[in-house]
C-alpha cells in the first residue's frame, strides 16, 4: 500500500507481480515471454515473501491465496533461469502440500510429455528466456531491443 494525495492506493510487489506473470502467461504472451520477464525481475524478488504466497505461512494475515499450479510453474521457471535458490522454498512447499501433477502449458497436451518430479510438473513446452538489451541514448528516451533485433 503506497499513500498519495486522493487517499492509499495498492501496488505490486515484485513477488505478486511474478505469480501474476504466471498467472495470466497467455495475456502476456506465453512463457517465453514470462520467463524473459522473470529473468530481468529475478533480482528483486525474494524466496521468503515468494514461499508466503505459496501459501507456505498460511497465518499471516492478508496473504491472498495462490492457485497451486501458479507455485509449480513459478518455481519451475525460476530454476530454469538460473535463480533455484529464490525458488526453494515454494519447492519445499509444492512438494509436501502437492499431490498431482500439473501442466507447464494448461491449454497443450500433456501425453507423452516428461514430468519434473522435483515440481510435480508435466513439461509440455520448452521454455527460453530472451535477454533483452536496454539501450540508453542522449534523450531522456529509452530503446529497448528485442531478441529479434527490433526497438520496441
Amino acid at each position: 500500500m503506497n499513500s498519495c494525495s486522493s487517499g492509499t492506493i495498492k501496488v505490486s510487489t515484485p513477488d505478486t507481480t511474478a505469480f501474476d506473470l504466471i498467472g495470466y502467461e497467455v495475456q502476456i504472451g506465453g512463457l517465453n515471454a514470462v520467463a524473459t520477464i522473470l529473468a530481468e525481475l529475478a533480482a528483486k524478488l525474494d524466496a521468503d515473501k515468494l514461499a508466503a504466497l505459496a501459501p507456505l505461512a498460511p497465518h499471516v494475515p492478508h496473504v491472498p491465496h495462490v492457485p497451486m499450479p501458479w507455485a509449480q510453474r513459478l518455481g519451475y521457471l525460476l530454476e530454469r533461469i538460473n535463480e533455484a535458490p529464490k525458488a526453494k522454498l515454494l519447492k519445499d512447499y509444492v512438494r509436501k502440500h502437492t499431490h498431482e501433477a500439473a501442466a507447464l502449458v494448461p491449454s497443450e497436451p500433456v501425453a507423452g510429455h516428461p514430468r519434473d518430479p522435483g515440481w510435480k510438473l508435466v513439461v509440455n513446452a520448452d521454455v527460453e528466456a530472451f535477454p533483452v538489451m536496454t539501450i540508453e541514448s542522449n534523450s531522456s528516451r529509452r530503446m529497448v531491443m528485442s531478441p529479434h533485433g527490433r526497438f520496441r
